[in-house]
Formats: structure tokens, C-alpha cells, sequence
């Protein structure tokens, strides 16, 4: 199974459409939700982005939320104890 059979992959097309119909409130919200926080070691001939919130979340409600991340904390997230999700 791939992330793109769980997680909807939107066309440029669709992307458009979206924002040509969204409210102010709407645009606003998307932003809260999916703006890019932070670009480090930006590449523009590479565009593709992955978004850490996908991965660095509790699996299960009532979960205690994880600590933020920080490079050492997502190398070795199993041995400080930090992956609940199934590891390969």
C-alpha cells in the first residue's frame, strides 16, 4: 500500500480550483493547517515537499502529544521511545 492510498494527492488543477472558490476564512484555515512553517536547505530544482506533521503525530487518541522535533528525535525516534507506529 502507498501514503497516496490513504492520503488524497490533489492536481494542480484541483488546487486551483479550490483556491478560485475558497472564502477568505477558508484560505485562511488552509494556511493554519498546511503552511509551510519553515523552508531549510531550500532546493528549487526539487519541489516536492513532505510535511512532518504526516509522520511526528501520536497514533492513538489520548496519546500524549510528542515533543517538537528535532533532527536527533526523528533519527532515532524508536530508541528515545517515540514511534508508536509500526516499524519496519
Amino acid at each position: 500500500m502507498s501514503w497516496t492510498d490513504v492520503f488524497p494527492v490533489f492536481t494542480e488543477e484541483q488546487v486551483d480550483d479550490y483556491l478560485e472558490q475558497a472564502t477568505a476564512q477558508e484560505r485562511a484555515q488552509l494556511e493554519e493547517w498546511y503552511g509551510v512553517e519553515r523552508v531549510r536547505n531550500a532546493q528549487p530544482q526539487c519541489p516536492e515537499v513532505v510535511s512532518l506533521s504526516l509522520f511526528w503525530k501520536p497514533v492513538h487518541t489520548g496519546s500524549p502529544e510528542l515533543p517538537p522535533p528535532t533532527r536527533e528525535r526523528l533519527q532515532n525516534a524508536v530508541a528515545l521511545g517515540l514511534a508508536d507506529r509500526y516499524n519496519p
